[in-house]
């Protein structure tokens, strides 16, 4: 393909053609375009641009696709002519191509454009050089005929010389039949004379005079005759070189007419042979391309990041989530740009896994981090197959990349829950199995000052089992959605109070209730008093030296909120927003800070199903405030 590329471009839209210049360009083609939309633009270019390619659209305001080609065929009828249309159908598209226009890529498929100029700017290379030969055989042909009329000319030339040495030798055999009456006149003449001797003795010097002259006639006649003997011979000789060159000439003519035959038929097998050759590179191109469309379709449909390279690890395709994920363009992939969107921790690694993979020949799998174009780097698991062909070699390599960073999260936040569960719930059945144990020991001293210490030890580590499991159990109905509600109206501010009754009990914490006292709500109690509760546990765990905890109660629009505010050491923001994610704790480090990261996910599920709202607002060094909104009616 020519180094600058020149590609006229008929389009009235704007948009239009520059989608399909940024098409071309991300597929590496370097051209220069001029772009028209009326008819005598397009004239104009055609003289002045001299274009390599056109691309048209089919309909224009003032204009069409079918003229301009009409136009096209007449002033540069060797150029490729492609429709570029969203309006036609196939149908309509089959029968612009049979009517001579060399190709038709549809607006919404602008992908496949630079393969279909490269295919066209090939065949219209191919079918200049078919012309060239074609012209070449004319003319030697040509040359053939001129060469085969000269030579019948010549044989001609020498067939008219023969026919006037014959009339020639007609001639002198005509003279020597003359001279030869003549010498006999002569004779009957002497014999004559010789009888007359007697008589004419006066006259008998004359006669001997005449006799002699007649005998030196004679010689003379012989002398012409032994002449025309031999210019007969060389007559004969030459009638034989004439008769020979003519026969030479003959199969000389028969040779060229066997050659004609043969150039005649070689070009009919020629003319078969490049048919065929059309055909079956059509439908090769066809199919290829129709594979193509299927491999680019399933390719970009796929929700993976996808490329296929060679064997010698050469990039040939890469999907558009590849161009969204990197921000590269497909020249800095080819260019090794993909080698710094893997992790430096994980190149090292990859590289190694892509060699045994490519080593065994069946495909394998393995996972990396690949930086976003964020500059956020998150996990992927990449799983490349060979395609191979008959022979079982191998064609082309596929890969994808499947985003497994949250897979990768939760089984890690699964991981840290079943740490944590474990010793959570191994601190309080220690300490219940230490209880027991004691209790065992003073069966028979029921009347011991510890015994009821070590009964109320013994609930409180069971109590926190009882919660723990509480809270994985409604985990569990939470993700199978079998977390249901048994809803009724009751008084906000008395639901508060009695899941604040412990705490005065326990007597270290001022329970601070304020805000509408009557306002009533329509939800299921107990899962709220679960709310309220962990919301007060929750402030006593994180702000342990505050011991005043305020609850607020008010109308707001047409809900009811609740809050519960405390004054520890606040959250920090780049925290706040994964406060109700499971498995989740602020600081899983300081024994203070024990717990499964569950209640908030549990509370925050609770509230949705009520049609609610829940967060929490805070400030470094001033506490927190965690809040819900739950329908009045």
């Amino acid at each position: 393909m020519k180094a600058n590329l020149k590609i006229l471009i008929l389009e009235d839209n704007q948009s239009d053609a520059d989608l399909i210049h940024r098409e071309l360009k991300r597929s590496g083609m370097n051209f220069i375009s001029e772009i028209v939309q009326t008819r005598e633009e397009f004239e104009n270019a055609l003289q002045n641009f001299s274009p390599d390619i056109i691309l048209s659209d089919y309909s224009l305001p003032s204009f069409d696709a079918d003229t301009a080609f009409r136009i096209k065929q007449i002033k540069l009828p060797n150029i490729p002519f492609i429709i570029v249309s969203g309006i036609i159908g196939e149908e309509k598209a089959v029968e612009l191509i049979k009517n001579g226009v060399t190709d038709f890529a549809p607006k919404d498929k602008l992908f496949t454009l630079s393969q279909k100029i490269i295919r066209a700017l090939k065949e219209s290379e191919e079918w200049k050089e078919k012309i060239f030969i074609a012209e070449k055989l004319e003319m030697q042909a040509a040359d053939l005929i001129i060469a085969n009329k000269e030579l019948v000319f010549q044989n001609d030339e020498k067939e008219n010389r023969a026919f006037e040495l014959n009339l020639a030798n007609k001639e002198l055999a005509f003279q020597n039949d003359e001279k030869e009456n003549r010498a006999a006149e002569l004779i009957l003449a002497n014999i004559e004379l010789a009888f007359q001797n007697d008589e004419k003795e006066n006259r008998a010097a004359e006669l001997i005079i005449a006799n002699i002259e007649l005998a030196f006639q004679n010689e003379e006649k012989e002398k012409r005759a032994a002449d025309l003997l031999i210019l007969s011979k060389t007559l004969k000789a030459q009638q034989e070189e004439l008769r020979r060159i003519n026969t030479e000439l003959n199969e000389k003519a028969e040779l060229l007419i066997d050659q004609e035959e043969k150039v005649r038929i070689i070009n009919q097998d020629l003319m078969q042979l490049n048919q065929e050759l059309e055909e079956r590179v059509a439908s090769r191109t066809k199919a290829l391309a129709e594979s193509e469309i299927r491999f680019r379709n399933m390719m970009e449909t796929i929700p993976q990041i996808a490329w296929t390279n060679t064997d010698e690890g050469e990039i040939t395709f890469c999907n558009q989530r590849w161009f969204d994920y990197t921000a590269l363009d497909i020249n800095e992939t080819r260019e090794g740009g993909w080698q710094a969107v893997i992790h430096p921790e994980d190149i090292i690694n990859a590289f190694e896994e892509y060699r045994l993979i490519q080593q065994s020949r069946d495909g394998g799998e393995f996972q990396i981090r690949g930086k976003r174009s964020d500059g956020d780097y998150r996990w992927h698991l990449v799983r490349i197959m060979p395609i191979k062909n008959d022979e079982e070699e191998v064609q082309l390599w596929v890969g994808t990349a499947t985003d497994i960073h949250e897979l990768r999260l939760l089984q890690q936040q699964k991981d840290d829950f079943i740490s944590i569960a474990s010793h959570e719930l191994k601190t309080p059945v220690t300490s219940l199995k230490a209880s027991l144990q004691l209790l065992d020991r003073m069966k028979d001293n029921p009347s011991s000052s510890m015994l009821p210490a070590l009964i109320g030890q013994a609930n409180k580590s069971l109590q926190k089992v009882s919660v723990l499991i509480e809270d994985i159990l409604n985990a569990s109905k939470v993700n199978e959605g079998q977390l249901h509600l048994n809803q009724k109206l009751f008084v906000m501010s008395d639901l508060v109070d009695d899941c604040c009754n412990y705490l005065r009990i326990e007597d270290k914490y001022t329970i601070l209730i304020e805000g509408d006292m009557e306002l009533q709500v329509y939800a299921d109690a107990d899962r709220l008093s679960q709310i309220v509760i962990n919301f007060v546990n929750n402030a006593i765990k994180y702000a342990p030296d505050s011991k005043e905890i305020r609850i607020k109660i008010e109308k707001v629009l047409d809900m009811a909120k609740v809050s519960v505010s405390d004054e520890g050491q606040g959250i920090s923001n780049d925290k706040l927003c994964h406060l109700f994610d499971r498995y989740y704790r602020v600081d899983e480090s300081g024994a203070q800070y024990s717990g499964l990261g569950l209640g908030l996910y549990i509370s925050s599920e609770i509230i949705k199903k009520h049609k609610g709202q829940i967060g929490v607002e805070s400030e470094l060094g001033k506490g927190s405030t965690f809040w819900v909104t739950l329908p009045l009616s």
